[in-house]
Parts: structure tokens; C-alpha cells; sequence
């Protein structure tokens, strides 16, 4: 028995009888638009729930299947890394290009937010007078898979003669960035998700957690309070919320 559904103009597909439904409930497809985009003809791009349902779950699972392999790769290198931010109080500086950069840019949102003074630098604007935001006793953390960014190796490379420490997350530590690191967060093989395998997926979000990590460690290991949340980050309902509890 088919069942149309409609909604804002749009056709709906039939959903198929429970009996024929194995791994995915009905339940879990109830209300779900089988045809969400139009077609240019004025029709629907056919898309089977079932199959798509199952496929978004997989993309899923499979991406926190690398975060237990990342987690278990971790070693004392951020220990080490956390100790010299933690001893030395300098920024880290957070940089990488594409994607990964803004990854970067979200692990240093999330380093502020918890005490820990952070900015972003494009490897590009480094490159061209902006390195002077690093100084002694920061660390430039850089992101990249490969490790073998060319902006970033110019970046490295420029730095190295300043009294700055290296930091890279990447998933080759054999690779030229993780070679001339201090400290080298390896996140280890990664493989992409998507039957093309090429655009970022795995990679980035076991980058942001090995960020988030990081992060929450310093945090914790300075003992950063509530109210000390509180203080920078007053806006919101989150603010609203911290300002009712302290």
C-alpha cells in the first residue's frame, strides 16, 4: 500500500511496508522527506530512504571508529605539549590552510573559551609580514594531514630561528612538518569517508579532537572554574544561564 505524503509543493515516494524493512525502522523514517530537492524538469530527485538512512548512519560510525583508533595513537607528546603552555603562558598560535584551517580556527575558539590565550594565523598573511604575531615562548600548532603543506613549511621554517615552539597535528609523522616539530600529535592513517575518499572528512574531525582534547586538559589542569567561563562568555542563553548559577 503506498501512502502519499505533501508537503511545501513536494511529492513524497512511498515508504515501503515494515516487513520489508530490516536495519531501519519505520519509526526512525516517519516524516522524513524521501524527495527533498526538485528536479529541474519540476519533478523530485528519487533518493530511497532506506539506503540513505543507513548510508548517513555509516558515515557516522565510521568517523568515531577513527576516534578510538586517534584516542588510542595519543601519546605523551600532549602531555608535553599541554605542560609547556601551561609553564610558559604564551599564545598558541593556530594555523593551517583549506579545511584544515578551519579546523584550526575552531580549536582555537575552543582553547579561548577555556582559558587558554590562542589566535589564528594564515599561513598566506605569515608569510607576508604577519609572523610578528609570534613571539618568544608561543607555540605555532600546525594542522595538516600530509604534514607536507607548503605554506606551512615556509611558516615552520621561518620560525625556527625564533625562540617558538612547533607543534603539529598531522597523520604522518614521518612527514617534513612533523620532522622539524617539537611536539607531534599523530593522528595516524586516516582513511576519507565517501565513495571518492578525497574530500576531508576523518581527517578533520579527528584533527578538532584532538583540538578539543588538548583544550579541555590545559583547562582542567589550570583549574578553570565555572565562573571563570562565566566571565568570558557572558552572551547567550549559556550566559544567561552560568550568570543565574554564580
Amino acid at each position: 500500500m503506498k501512502i502519499q505524503h505533501h508537503m511545501e509543493g513536494y511529492s513524497y515516494i512511498a515508504w515501503r511496508s515494515r516487513t520489508q524493512i530490516h536495519e531501519v525502522d519505520m519509526a526512525d523514517l516517519h516524516g522524513t522527506r524521501a524527495n527533498s530537492e526538485a528536479a529541474p524538469n519540476g519533478g523530485s530527485i528519487g533518493v530511497d530512504p532506506i539506503q540513505t538512512l543507513a548510508r548517513a548512519r555509516d558515515v557516522i560510525r565510521q568517523e568515531a571508529k577513527t576516534l578510538e583508533t586517534v584516542a588510542s595513537r595519543l601519546d605523551g607528546q600532549i602531555c608535553a605539549l599541554a605542560d609547556y603552555i601551561l609553564s610558559n603562558g604564551g599564545l598558541v598560535v593556530v594555523s593551517g590552510v583549506g579545511k584544515s584551517g578551519l579546523v584550526g580556527k575552531k580549536i582555537s575558539a575552543t582553547l579561548v573559551s577555556t582559558g587558554t590565550r590562542s589566535i589564528t594565523l594564515d599561513p598566506l598573511d605569515a608569510l607576508h609580514g604577519s609572523l610578528g604575531r609570534v613571539g618568544p615562548g608561543d607555540v605555532f600548532l600546525a594542522l595538516s594531514k600530509s604534514g607536507e603543506t607548503d605554506e606551512l613549511k615556509q611558516v615552520v621554517l621561518a620560525l625556527k630561528a625564533q625562540p617558538v615552539v612547533i607543534a603539529v597535528i598531522t597523520a604522518q609523522a614521518s612527514s617534513s612538518l612533523a620532522q622539524t616539530a617539537h611536539h607531534v600529535l599523530d593522528i595516524g592513517p586516516v582513511n576519507e569517508i565517501g565513495i571518492l575518499g578525497l574530500a576531508p572528512t576523518a581527517s578533520t574531525t579527528a584533527m578538532m579532537a584532538v583540538g578539543d582534547s588538548l583544550a579541555l586538559i590545559l583547562q582542567e589542569c589550570r583549574g578553570f572554574t565555572r565562573e571563570d567561563f562565566a566571565r568570558i562568555h557572558p552572551g547567550g542563553s549559556l550566559g544567561r544561564e552560568l550568570a543565574l548559577r554564580t
